[in-house]
Formats: C-alpha cells, structure tokens, sequence
C-alpha cells in the first residue's frame, strides 16, 4: 500500500529546538529519511524525490525572533551575531513559513 502526500506527517516528525537567540522554544519539522523515495537526479547531481523536497526542511527558522539558519549551524552563533539579529529583526514573523513545505506548494 502507498503512502500518501494527503499526510505530510508521513515524511516529518516535529522536534523542539530553543532559539540561540531568544531563547524562546518552537517546534520544527525534520524529515524522516527512511519514508523519501527517490525519483530522479539531476545532470547537477541534486536528488529529486517523491512528494517531498527534504531541502526545504533543512533551515530552521525561530518564530519569535526571525533568527533562521541551516540545521546542523543553527547553534553556532557568536554573540555579536545574535546582538546584531535582536537589534534589527524585533518584527512580526509571518507564520506561512513555519507549516508544512510539500513540493506541490513550491511549484
């Protein structure tokens, strides 16, 4: 039986990470790199897979306080960059890029 694209949660599970620069806590999704299947890959060697595009998950991104990096460099921020962040990005954050990214919205 194949699994559906209807259930995003297929290919995600949630996490709770604590922003390095507010230090308020959100929930991410990452990919569940058991459930991707590959479709093709590009003469640029970039893997094409099913339903999903697990790229699009990997920047996390602090609802709070907009602070956003890549997941394995979100914890290595020096002070001065996370002074820099707090004194220019004190903004409403808009919350369309925290849901689910599914390849079908990206088109």
């Amino acid at each position: 039986m194949s699994e559906s694209v209807n259930d995003p949660m297929v290919y995600l599970y949630s996490k709770i990470f604590t922003c390095p620069v507010c230090s308020k806590e959100f929930v991410d999704f990452l990919i569940r790199k058991s459930k991707l299947r590959q479709l093709d890959m590009d003469s640029d060697f970039r893997t094409r897979y099913r339903d999903i595009d697990p790229n699009l998950y990997e920047v996390l991104v602090c609802g709070n306080c907009g602070y956003a990096a890549l997941h394995s460099f979100f914890d290595r921020i020096t002070s001065k960059q996370q002074d820099w962040i707090r004194k220019r990005f004190r903004q409403t954050i808009d919350t369309e890029i925290l849901k689910c990214r599914l390849v079908r919205q990206m088109h």
